[in-house]
């Protein structure tokens, strides 16, 4: 036999083994026996998701509003007396050492404890011209005989050793060109105040004062000046004004402070190093816009205590200690729109306590360390259109002992790179979120542990895409993408699912114990690329679904039941696949169409006239039974080809032997 014809029916042998060894693999994997492992399977994770690494990574429970170590514990004294009774209950000052300067409409009066020690009036002013303002106010101390209670140290700038008051019905303005700075010394009961009256803050800084080093009081534990404004008609603006360095934790003394059915506004200015930025107490029709609260020890921008119908409107709060934006004790029948808050120590925008009526739309959220939104015992709060990025949890929902959380909206938000996307619970009821799209979230999209209705809502990237984890809920049309698991529903739960998209890699509905899945309505739901399209330990009611290029379609636990209706599965190893005892007894399969290597495994159907079984052959075996004609067809060639190959071998003349 020639070199040529052995290299010949070597390489015939190894092609023959090959094709043995792929048809017999096929086999096997047709039977189940050998499960191969393709790259559809995928697993999630923290290296899948880019931002995974910038965002806290709490567990998944967290429900607190954690603020940042650097605020202040609270104090919560009330200050007796307070900073409005020179006016207008001089006698709870009897007895006192506290010293202010009170403002009336034709003058002043310097005040020790109750006691009346100075009148000026401003008509006694060269060039008085009607109006109150602070340089007129100290143009009559320095007459006075405590000139040093309000003094101008230097050109423009104002030294406040004492309680200044407003009476009511009366304007005082504290303004540039005259006024560039007021120094307010930190001392207890150095503050502004107005009771039924209005103070003008325009184009000038107001900060605390410490004489001994020159400096503003940086401490927030310390009874620090403050401005504050109160009663019927009582109004405070501040334009284009810097407040720094203000406040006590004494009542409405926070920092700067509307008060009892106070109006007006804050316009482009700047509420910094505060106790609280700025704070509202039942005051009404207050505007905030273009302003920025930042650097504050606790809250930026503080509205509270049943105020009602205000505006905020194109401000910045970020750097505070706790919350950017809180709302609190029912305040009502507002706006936040178009703000920035970023990058604070507990929540971006927060609804808390009964503060309910409230509209938060257009806003950017984004790097806080809790919620970037929260709507906590608030209810009909509209929340719309905002972009929440990078916070701990983007938006959540919850009742609790303060107040209860009923028919909020959550509507065409854009939710990226938070830990959590979208959070209900804590017994918050008819929640309602239709058109989120929540992106790239580190573990779950949106965890529903309430009664919740999810209309259109899209979860691209996440770990889970829904957790149904308590109550029943309601999801149409949602759509899952790029996530490892679509809807996973937590043991005793219920979801009825309508015209879902779940392109997941590892399990598109996964059913635990004790739960119910119904996938229902006219709209198709399609679980495309998962491992296993369906996983159930409780109970499924299948109507109208396809999966396609899934590598299992259902995988029915031992204890779990199935009911399909007008199913479409195409799967590439099992279409339905029954585990434990009793399986024909626990499935409930009508009008579907199965098709998969093996399209039902570990149970006889009880009536199968109604459904479609095709057992398709696997990859494998295509491949084996090509390799099989192959090597057929290089048999029949060398057997061909063989004998004429002899032949010509045959006729070559021999070479003589040499020999006797």
């Amino acid at each position: 036999m020639s070199r040529q014809h052995r290299v010949r029916r070597a390489a015939l042998a190894m092609v023959a083994v090959a094709a043995v060894a792929c048809a017999t693999l096929g086999v096997l994997a047709g039977l189940g026996v050998w499960k191969p492992q393709g790259s559809f399977v995928g697993s999630w994770s923290a290296a899948t998701n880019p931002l995974a690494s910038t965002v806290p990574n709490p567990a998944d429970s967290f429900t607190s509003d954690v603020g940042h170590d650097k605020a202040p514990h609270r104090q919560r004294v009330r200050m007796q007396p307070s900073q409005f009774d020179a006016v207008a209950s001089p006698k709870k000052l009897r007895g006192t050492p506290w010293a202010n300067i009170t403002v009336q409409a034709d003058g002043i009066r310097t005040m020790i404890g109750n006691r009346i020690t100075w009148i000026g009036y401003f008509r006694s002013l060269p060039h008085y011209d009607g109006n109150i303002s602070l340089e007129n106010i100290s143009g009559l101390i320095a007459d006075s005989p405590t000139p040093d209670w309000l003094r101008e140290t230097e050109q423009g700038v104002f030294l406040l050793k004492v309680g200044l008051v407003q009476s009511p019905g009366t304007t005082m303005t504290v303004a540039a060109p005259r006024v560039q700075e007021l120094r307010m010394a930190a001392n207890p009961y150095v503050y502004v105040a107005g009771v039924s009256s209005t103070g003008i803050f325009r184009g000038v800084k107001v900060t605390s004062w410490l004489p001994a080093t020159n400096a503003p009081d940086a401490d927030p534990l310390h009874r620090r000046p403050f401005i504050s404004y109160d009663g019927a008609g009582a109004r405070l603006d501040t334009i284009d004004s810097d407040f720094s360095f203000l406040g006590s934790d004494s009542s409405e003394a926070y920092g700067v402070s509307w008060g009892t059915n106070t109006t007006g506004q804050a316009l482009r200015s700047v509420f910094h190093d505060n106790l609280f930025g700025a704070y509202t107490g039942r005051a009404v029709n207050v505007t905030f816009q273009n302003s920025v609260f930042r650097n504050n020890a606790v809250y930026g921008l503080d509205p509270h205590s049943d105020s009602r119908d205000l505006t905020i409107i194109g401000n910045e709060a970020y750097g505070n200690n706790t919350h950017g934006i809180i709302f609190s004790k029912g305040v009502v029948g507002s706006v936040i729109a178009n703000n920035h808050s970023h990058d604070n120590g507990a929540n971006g925008i927060m609804m808390d306590e009964l503060s309910s009526n409230n509209v938060i739309q257009n806003n950017v959220v984004e790097r806080n360390h809790g919620g970037g939104i929260v709507i906590q015992g608030s209810s009909n709060v509209q929340v719309t259109n905002n972009v929440v990025a990078g916070n701990t949890l983007g938006i959540r929902v919850n009742g609790n002992e303060l107040g209860i959380a009923a028919t909020n909206r959550i509507t065409g938000n854009q939710l990226s790179g938070n830990y959590n996307g979208i959070k209900v619970y804590g017994g918050a009821r008819d929640t309602a979120l239709a058109h989120n799209v929540v992106r790239d979230t580190v573990n779950t999209g949106m965890v529903l542990s309430e009664p919740t209705t999810s209309q259109s809502d899209t979860v691209i990237n996440a770990q889970k895409g829904v957790m149904v984890r308590h109550g029943a809920s309601t999801l149409t049309g949602l759509s899952v993408q790029q996530s490892a698991r679509g809807v996973v529903l937590a043991d005793g739960t219920t979801a009825t699912i309508a015209g879902a998209q779940l392109d997941t890699r590892d399990v598109g509905i996964d059913v635990h114990d004790a739960a119910t899945v119904t996938l229902a309505g006219a709209n198709t739901t399609t679980i495309t690329g998962a491992r296993k399209g369906l996983v159930v330990s409780g109970m499924a009611n299948l109507s109208n679904v396809t999966m396609d290029k899934v590598a299992k379609g259902v995988v029915l636990s031992p204890v779990g039941r199935l009911s399909v209706e007008d199913g479409r599965i195409a799967a590439q190893d099992v279409g339905l696949e029954v585990q434990g005892l009793g399986g024909s007894d626990r499935i409930v399969l009508h009008n579907s169409d199965l098709r998969a290597t093996d399209p039902v495994a570990g149970a006889s159907l009880a009536d199968v006239s109604s459904n479609k079984l095709t057992a398709t052959m696997s990859w494998l075996a295509i491949a084996g039974a090509t390799f099989v004609a192959l090597a057929l067809i290089l048999h029949l060639l060398h057997r061909m080809f063989a004998p004429m190959s002899s032949v010509r071998h045959r006729g070559i003349p021999q070479p003589a032997r040499s020999g006797a």
